[in-house]
């Protein structure tokens, strides 16, 4: 495969240098213009290409550091028209470097990127997309979906098991793939992460899920994200066109560059009158921002700036000057603030086979009450419950996140698969061997957090499972009715089973419930003035 582009013929490479510089079209990193030894990233479109998130996520990685190829039908201009028939009249296309059939091998990729809109529709029918999203599926490397990217993700096989996200139209679209679990499981919320697929919604989602994906390449070997900020003016010279816009604002501020892009004497005389404020001045190298430069309102600019560094664009194309600009930024911008700790005061303690009804009402209800929450499992990453809903556990028994002194501990239920030699007709899977010794810690860690003061809600079997140390002993707990049939009721338990009641307070900083339909008499508990002062003394 060819990766630096040297197939384009030299005539090819100048008419488009000369486009980009008329701003009719996006520029793609040349080899001559590029950081060999920077990580690279491969970008699948086709026609019809949400512009948003292409050209968002492909300016802000690029400005980031990486290299960059894009990848289609053929190499060349791709349509911003779904029906790949029209240029568009604001020069909004997009450029291919290289056609699908020459990426016949991945290994000088760090990632890929699925931009959405029509796109993907386009490419899931396609083998040469399919073979690629598969191989970097097969290698585990960092796969990046928006929005309708799901769809290839599906087409590719790789969604299924897997917890995505996407427009959520996909499932009136592609219903029975939607319906086959061809899909995943969809979580509507703006990032998800499974493993090495990191997906977004739609373009509001880009930003987050840009920050989202740049860690995880990060975490792969890739670059580490900036940890400064700066404010910066651009002296554009000219009216810019929506690409150079998009690339300045979007791609600079994704990488904490905060740009002020500066194009006509009005422009100039208008931010005079804002106070302005930067750390650095950019200049492009053309006639026109050098004479608003030396103009008597650039002279003032400065001076009302106070005179801060003033820096000359090289001479190459849009993203390289981008890339130039970050790292000219980071340099002598201010460091960002580490971001202030926050304690969780309440933990969902989870195991796989949750009770999934009970885990995302309850979060509901303590956020109502004014807790962080936070749910914690035996491994950190999607846990998945009793129905199937799985639930993101941000950290381990072992390696909490910061935790209050005091906390509040739901343990909410479920059925609890373990290890039983006389199992009736089936074959326990290896796994079981570990989970009593799992399930343990995870009781141990719930009785400890009790006996530190914290308050203890539980429901369903888990008042069977997490009550076994003697300082349960005889408390009354309301539990499943199954509770007095549970032939392992004292094997696990030392409390007592309270029957005939839906919920409970069981002892002062105990309340239980025989399950999810208890929820409302366990909530009308839980807001009684007694408990507001225990939970929020």
């Amino acid at each position: 495969m060819n990766t630096h582009r040297s197939h384009l013929p030299h005539l090819l490479r100048g008419i488009v240098a000369l486009l980009v510089a008329a701003g009719s079209l996006p520029s793609v990193t040349f080899a001559d213009a590029e950081d060999t030894d920077s990580p690279r990233l491969l970008f699948l479109i086709a026609h019809g290409f949400n512009r948003m998130e292409h050209f968002e996520s492909l300016y802000s990685l690029t400005a980031m550091g990486y290299n960059v190829d894009v990848a289609s039908f053929a190499a060349g201009t791709v349509l911003l028209d779904p029906n790949n028939e029209t240029p568009d009249r604001q020069g909004r296309d997009a450029l291919a470097n290289l056609a699908m059939r020459e990426v016949t091998d991945i290994s000088p990729y760090l990632g890929l990127v699925l931009p959405g809109g029509y796109s993907p529709g386009n490419l899931e029918d396609d083998p040469e997309a399919i073979r690629i999203v598969r191989t970097f599926d097969a290698a585990e490397k960092p796969i990046g979906s928006i929005c309708h990217s799901a769809r290839l993700l599906a087409g590719a096989g790789v969604a299924a098991g897997r917890m995505v996200t996407g427009w959520n139209e996909i499932a009136s679209e592609v219903p029975e793939a939607w319906m086959r679990g061809d899909l995943g499981t969809y979580i509507d919320q703006p990032v998800v992460v499974d493993g090495h697929i990191v997906s977004c919604r739609y373009p509001d989602d880009v930003r987050p899920w840009f920050h989202a994906f740049a860690e995880h390449l990060a975490g792969r070997g890739g670059i580490k994200p900036p940890r400064k900020r700066a404010d910066a003016v651009f002296l554009a010279g000219h009216k810019e066109s929506g690409h150079q816009r998009q690339m300045t604002t979007l791609g600079g501020r994704n990488n904490h560059v905060f740009p002020n892009v500066i194009h006509s004497a009005e422009s100039l005389a208008a931010n005079l009158e804002r106070d302005p404020s930067a750390d650095i001045v950019f200049v492009y190298p053309n006639e026109a921002s050098e004479a608003l430069l030396h103009s008597k309102g650039g002279q003032a600019l400065l001076t009302a700036l106070g005179n801060p560094t003033v820096h000359r664009l090289a001479e190459n194309e849009s993203p390289m000057q981008l890339r130039e600009a970050v790292a000219v930024a980071r340099e002598v911008g201010r460091p960002l603030p580490d971001p202030e700790p926050v304690a969780h005061d309440a933990v969902i303690a989870l195991s796989p086979g949750f009770d999934d009804r009970v885990a995302p009402a309850i979060e509901a209800f303590l956020r109502h009450l004014g807790f962080n929450p936070v749910h914690l499992s035996h491994e950190r990453g999607w846990v998945r419950g009793l129905n199937g809903l799985p639930v993101y556990a941000a950290g381990t028994y072992t390696e909490p996140p910061l935790l209050a002194e005091r906390i509040l501990v739901v343990a909410p239920g479920g059925l609890w698969p373990r290890e039983d030699p006389n199992v009736r007709q089936a074959d326990q899977p290896p796994w079981l061997a570990g989970q009593a010794e799992r399930d343990a810690r995870r009781a141990a860690w719930i009785t400890d957090r009790y006996k530190e003061g914290g308050v203890l809600v539980t429901f369903g079997f888990d008042s069977l499972y997490v009550t076994g140390d003697p300082v349960f002993a005889g408390i009354p707990f309301a539990a499943s009715d199954q509770i007095p049939y549970a032939f392992i009721w004292r094997r696990h338990s030392v409390a007592e089973y309270a029957p005939d009641v839906e919920a409970l307070r069981s002892a002062e900083r105990i309340y239980s419930a025989r399950g999810f339909e208890a929820l409302p008499e366990l909530m009308r508990l839980l807001e009684q003035p007694a408990a507001a002062a225990l939970l929020h003394p």
